[in-house]
């Protein structure tokens, strides 16, 4: 949430969800891909939630996003630890 008003820049970023698992004692392991970075330009609302208009930020450098074996790691490591 955004604490202080008077801050000018907060940056964040875009999120997809690729998988998860619910642990028996309710909490949630995500898996996620990062889509974009962008920065707040305007808050529009505060609660009960954040809402905000964004400008998107450029990338500098190109990830590979589609590859099977980090997946397969990945969603490994989350259900063993």
């Amino acid at each position: 949430r955004f604490q202080e008003p008077e801050r000018s820049a907060v940056v964040g970023t875009l999120m997809q969800i690729s998988d998860y698992r619910r642990l028996t004692d309710g909490r949630l392991v995500l898996l996620t891909q990062v889509l974009e970075r962008f920065v707040v330009q305007t808050v529009v609302q505060e609660f009960p939630y954040s809402v905000a208009h964004v400008q998107i930020l450029p990338d500098t450098e190109e990830v590979p996003t589609s590859d099977e074996n980090f997946c397969k790691i990945a969603r490994a490591a989350a259900i063993c630890n």
